[in-house]
């Protein structure tokens, strides 16, 4: 008898939902194409990291590439990502260690950007920052430099 209330309870949450589910299994794979802007040429890399749903945002994601800059703008291409949905992270490696460096009153040091480029006023939540990949898509992401 739990178990007939706990499917129903579950297919009526499923059923009132706005929302798709977070990955589909559809079988399908697409590519996305990540446009980071606003880099600064002088310094040496930028890291690009992709998010899932269960991915802490303060963490690599569950992928990342790392790209040597010559201009004020790259693109980075993430291939057969499943539908879903999924979040977007740069930043540009000014110290050279790979790490992102964040002041003790919680400012980037580093030049920061997200999928959605919200205005940020404090850590963002993956809801802020997710988009739904059915198709191949393109994203872009600006940096910005808190510092300044």
């Amino acid at each position: 008898m739990k178990m007939l209330i706990l499917i129903t309870a579950s297919l009526f949450i499923s059923a009132c939902s706005d929302k798709p589910p977070l990955v589909q299994d559809d079988g399908k794979t697409h590519s996305l194409t990540v446009q980071v802007q606003n880099i600064d040429p002088a310094k040496k890399e930028v890291v690009v990291a992709l998010y899932s749903p269960t991915d802490p945002l303060t963490g690599t994601g569950f992928t990342q590439q790392v790209i040597q800059v010559e201009r004020s703008q790259h693109q980075v291409v993430f291939d057969n990502l499943a539908t879903g949905e999924y979040a977007v992270g740069a930043y540009q490696n000014v110290d050279d260690d790979l790490a992102f460096a964040i002041s003790s009153n919680g400012i980037p040091q580093e030049p920061l950007g997200f999928s959605n480029n919200p205005r940020l006023m404090g850590p963002p939540s993956f809801a802020m920052l997710s988009f739904e990949l059915r198709q191949a898509e393109q994203v872009d992401v600006v940096l910005i430099n808190y510092n300044e």
